[in-house]
């Protein structure tokens, strides 16, 4: 998110308050997930793609909403990010040893 971006999502998370923003980052959360478990004859009969984009959209405005309200820096998120991406791929890695081995 650039500069700009941030600046909309601290004033907005400043308005409304910690409290509400993060039962609207739940509310936003749920709604992607509502989508995503459509079945594909509900999914042909929308524009599915721009669905998922949006929500993941607002999705993303509330993760940011909720790094600022509880000081969680990119950085922070970065390693964070890091670490969980190298611990799952670690955890493929020994699915693919153990299925070679059986």
């Amino acid at each position: 998110m650039n500069t700009d971006q941030k600046q909309k999502c601290k004033f907005i998370a400043d308005h409304y308050g910690e409290k509400k923003q993060e039962i609207q980052a739940v509310q936003e959360f749920t709604e992607l997930n509502l989508l995503l478990t459509k079945r594909p004859d509900q999914r042909k009969q929308m524009n599915f793609r721009e669905e998922v984009k949006g929500e993941i959209a607002d999705c993303l405005i509330m993760i940011e909403q909720l790094q600022q309200i509880h000081g969680i820096s990119d950085g922070e998120l970065f390693n964070t990010v890091e670490f969980k991406l190298a611990r799952q791929l670690h955890r493929i890695e020994s699915e693919v040893q153990k299925n070679a081995t059986d």
